[in-house]
């Protein structure tokens, strides 16, 4: 599917140049068809990453705020039922993980 594919690719991106050159990338398609869709691929990569390694959300430029500020941006833009419930996962960790780290 063409989801997983997204998933896939914007996970790799992730890991080789970090959550926030994602997040700009994401936030660069705005006007391209398909963005809905490549951007919960791109939240969701962030989530399922981020659960397993948090150092990913941690490091990322800008701190965790820069994530969630992005994310519910979105999710507040574009009613995608998909884009949606990534987000709110993805809200929920950095959530979580700033609570531990303090």
């Amino acid at each position: 599917r063409m989801t997983e594919l997204f998933e896939g690719l914007l996970a790799s991106l992730i890991i080789l140049s970090g959550a926030s050159s994602t997040l700009r990338v994401l936030g660069e398609v705005s006007d391209f068809p398909g963005s809905t869709a490549g951007r919960a691929a791109g939240i969701k990569a962030l989530f399922e990453l981020g659960s397993a390694r948090a150092e990913i959300l941690l490091c990322a430029e800008g701190g965790m705020d820069s994530i969630r500020t992005a994310v519910r941006k979105w999710a507040s833009e574009d009613f995608d039922s998909s884009l949606q419930r990534s987000a709110e996962l993805l809200d929920g960790l950095c959530e979580a993980l700033s609570r531990q780290s303090q």
